[in-house]
Protein backbone atom coordinates (compact mmCIF):
# COMPACT_ATOMS: atom_id res chain seq x y z
CA UNK A 1 0.00 0.00 0.00
CA UNK A 2 1.33 3.37 -0.93
CA UNK A 3 2.50 6.19 1.25
CA UNK A 4 0.10 9.04 1.83
CA UNK A 5 0.88 11.09 -1.28
CA UNK A 6 -2.01 12.83 -2.93
CA UNK A 7 -2.82 16.13 -4.61
CA UNK A 8 -6.38 15.76 -3.33
CA UNK A 9 -7.62 17.97 -0.49
CA UNK A 10 -6.99 16.87 3.09
CA UNK A 11 -10.66 17.40 3.92
CA UNK A 12 -13.84 17.39 1.85
CA UNK A 13 -17.55 17.69 2.70
CA UNK A 14 -19.40 14.46 3.41
CA UNK A 15 -20.88 13.10 0.12
CA UNK A 16 -24.62 12.48 0.04
CA UNK A 17 -24.28 8.70 -0.29
CA UNK A 18 -22.33 8.23 2.94
CA UNK A 19 -25.40 8.10 5.18
CA UNK A 20 -25.68 8.79 8.90
CA UNK A 21 -22.74 6.74 10.26
CA UNK A 22 -18.98 7.26 9.86
CA UNK A 23 -17.61 5.45 6.81
CA UNK A 24 -14.62 4.91 4.53
CA UNK A 25 -15.12 6.55 1.14
CA UNK A 26 -13.39 6.28 -2.26
CA UNK A 27 -14.29 9.15 -4.61
CA UNK A 28 -14.73 8.38 -8.29
CA UNK A 29 -12.88 11.52 -9.32
CA UNK A 30 -9.55 12.55 -7.87
CA UNK A 31 -6.67 14.87 -8.73
CA UNK A 32 -3.54 12.79 -8.28
CA UNK A 33 -2.18 9.52 -9.61
CA UNK A 34 -3.07 7.90 -6.29
CA UNK A 35 -6.67 7.25 -5.31
CA UNK A 36 -7.60 9.05 -2.09
CA UNK A 37 -9.30 7.17 0.72
CA UNK A 38 -11.33 9.32 3.10
CA UNK A 39 -12.79 8.64 6.52
CA UNK A 40 -16.11 10.49 6.58
CA UNK A 41 -17.78 11.77 9.72
CA UNK A 42 -21.42 12.74 9.04
CA UNK A 43 -22.10 13.15 12.77
CA UNK A 44 -22.55 16.53 14.49
CA UNK A 45 -19.72 15.66 16.93
CA UNK A 46 -16.02 15.13 16.17
CA UNK A 47 -14.48 11.68 15.96
CA UNK A 48 -11.35 11.41 18.14
CA UNK A 49 -8.58 8.88 18.79
CA UNK A 50 -9.00 7.39 15.32
CA UNK A 51 -6.92 4.30 14.50
CA UNK A 52 -6.90 2.78 11.02
CA UNK A 53 -5.09 -0.51 10.46
CA UNK A 54 -4.70 -1.80 6.92
CA UNK A 55 -3.32 -5.07 5.67
CA UNK A 56 -2.81 -5.73 1.98
CA UNK A 57 -2.15 -9.13 0.50
CA UNK A 58 -1.57 -10.27 -3.07
CA UNK A 59 -0.69 -13.45 -4.92
CA UNK A 60 0.19 -11.60 -8.14
CA UNK A 61 3.87 -11.97 -9.03
CA UNK A 62 4.47 -14.01 -5.89
CA UNK A 63 2.88 -13.70 -2.50
CA UNK A 64 3.28 -10.35 -0.79
CA UNK A 65 1.78 -8.52 2.14
CA UNK A 66 2.07 -5.07 3.60
CA UNK A 67 0.54 -3.46 6.64
CA UNK A 68 0.36 -0.11 8.36
CA UNK A 69 -1.32 1.59 11.26
CA UNK A 70 -2.29 5.25 11.18
CA UNK A 71 -3.47 7.45 14.03
CA UNK A 72 -5.52 10.62 13.66
CA UNK A 73 -6.37 12.87 16.59
CA UNK A 74 -9.63 14.18 15.17
CA UNK A 75 -12.06 14.07 12.24
CA UNK A 76 -14.25 17.16 12.31
CA UNK A 77 -18.06 16.92 12.22
CA UNK A 78 -19.68 16.76 8.78
CA UNK A 79 -16.37 16.32 6.97
CA UNK A 80 -14.15 13.66 5.43
CA UNK A 81 -10.44 13.40 6.25
CA UNK A 82 -7.87 12.04 3.80
CA UNK A 83 -6.47 8.96 5.56
CA UNK A 84 -4.68 7.11 2.75
CA UNK A 85 -3.75 7.34 -0.91
CA UNK A 86 -3.91 4.05 -2.80
CA UNK A 87 -1.64 3.39 -5.77
CA UNK A 88 -3.72 1.86 -8.59
CA UNK A 89 -0.65 0.15 -10.08
CA UNK A 90 0.30 -1.59 -6.84
CA UNK A 91 -2.70 -1.69 -4.54
CA UNK A 92 -5.17 -2.78 -7.25
CA UNK A 93 -3.51 -6.19 -7.27
CA UNK A 94 -4.12 -6.52 -3.55
CA UNK A 95 -7.00 -7.32 -1.30
CA UNK A 96 -6.78 -4.60 1.34
CA UNK A 97 -8.35 -5.23 4.75
CA UNK A 98 -9.22 -2.19 6.87
CA UNK A 99 -10.04 -1.98 10.56
CA UNK A 100 -11.13 1.39 11.95
CA UNK A 101 -11.75 2.39 15.56
CA UNK A 102 -12.75 5.86 16.79
CA UNK A 103 -14.52 7.56 19.68
CA UNK A 104 -17.52 9.89 19.42
CA UNK A 105 -18.81 11.42 22.67
CA UNK A 106 -17.03 8.67 24.61
CA UNK A 107 -18.68 5.89 22.58
CA UNK A 108 -16.42 3.58 20.56
CA UNK A 109 -17.24 3.09 16.88
CA UNK A 110 -15.57 0.28 14.97
CA UNK A 111 -15.77 -1.43 11.61
CA UNK A 112 -13.90 -3.76 9.27
CA UNK A 113 -13.97 -4.34 5.54
CA UNK A 114 -12.02 -5.73 2.60
CA UNK A 115 -11.62 -3.87 -0.68
CA UNK A 116 -10.42 -5.51 -3.89
CA UNK A 117 -10.60 -4.58 -7.57
CA UNK A 118 -11.55 -1.05 -6.54
CA UNK A 119 -10.17 1.31 -9.23
CA UNK A 120 -13.05 3.21 -10.78
CA UNK A 121 -15.43 2.26 -7.98
CA UNK A 122 -16.94 5.10 -6.04
CA UNK A 123 -18.65 4.74 -2.79
CA UNK A 124 -18.85 3.73 0.77
CA UNK A 125 -17.13 0.53 1.70
CA UNK A 126 -18.40 0.12 5.20
CA UNK A 127 -19.92 2.11 8.00
CA UNK A 128 -18.65 2.27 11.54
CA UNK A 129 -21.03 1.13 14.25
CA UNK A 130 -20.90 1.14 18.03
CA UNK A 131 -20.32 -2.37 19.36
CA UNK A 132 -23.48 -4.22 20.39
CA UNK A 133 -24.58 -3.81 24.00
CA UNK A 134 -23.85 -6.81 26.20
CA UNK A 135 -26.77 -8.21 28.13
Amino acid sequence: MSALASDDPDTVPVPGNVGEKPALYLPRRYRSDNIPLYLCNPLPEPMVNVVIVSLGTSLALGASTSSKERHFARVEPNSCLLVDALDPYIDAEMVVLFSVTARVNGEVFEGRTAINHWPGKEGVHFRLHPPPAHS
